[in-house]
């Protein structure tokens, strides 16, 4: 956020600029015991959304990247003494066994979960901020999933949520004052994360 404020000035002296963020498809699906994570993968990309929207009239565009699994450092000891993800497990016994089932999981083919090429992601990084490549002449988008199972969460996060919204519909829209309607059209421009 401190960098984001030091270069705005400059972005905005000139006119246009764009700012990406590294973010994660974890902001979509939380995975149990790595809940710190992915609410602060949740809270950037909130933020850049929130930016996006505070700067675009002055020719700045913001996004987060949501990658998908990586073979990166991500869960590795930092010093070679310490153990990884899943070297220490939960100390209440009652989260052992799902905490066991999640670490089995990536123990058995870490790699099945990791399905992104690094050097691919960076290629398509690039031509989203440089509206090339695949990205030539596709609408901006505040939040661009980066890998195949970033994809698939996110596309599996909305349809589900949307599910839910729709069931829980009546008891959402029950709360509302007698006579009282959105203005939606008029906030729309405030929450929507498409270019008018």
């Amino acid at each position: 956020m401190r960098i984001t404020q030091s270069i705005l000035p400059l972005f905005r002296a000139r006119g246009h600029g764009c700012i990406g963020f590294t973010s994660s498809s974890t902001a979509w699906a939380a995975l149990p015991f790595m809940a710190h994570y992915a609410a602060s993968k949740a809270a950037l990309s909130a933020f850049v959304d929130g930016l996006h929207k505070e700067v675009r009239p002055h020719g700045i565009q913001c996004l987060s990247f949501e990658c998908g699994g990586f073979p990166t450092h991500l869960g590795q000891p930092r010093d070679a003494g310490d153990g990884g993800f899943g070297a220490v497990g939960p100390t209440i016994a009652a989260y052992q066994p799902l905490f066991g089932e999640l670490v089995a999981m990536f123990a058995s083919d870490p790699m099945a979960y990791m399905p992104g090429d690094l050097a691919k992601a960076a290629a398509r990084i690039v031509d989203v901020i440089k509206r090339e490549g695949l990205a030539a002449g596709k609408p901006w988008a505040v939040r661009v999933a980066i890998g195949s199972d970033g994809f698939l969460t996110a596309k599996q996060r909305c349809e589900e949520q949307l599910a839910l919204l729709n069931t829980w519909k009546d008891l959402s829209c029950s709360t509302d004052r007698e006579g009282q309607s959105v203005a939606s059209e008029e906030m729309s421009k405030f929450t929507s994360v498409l270019e008018f």
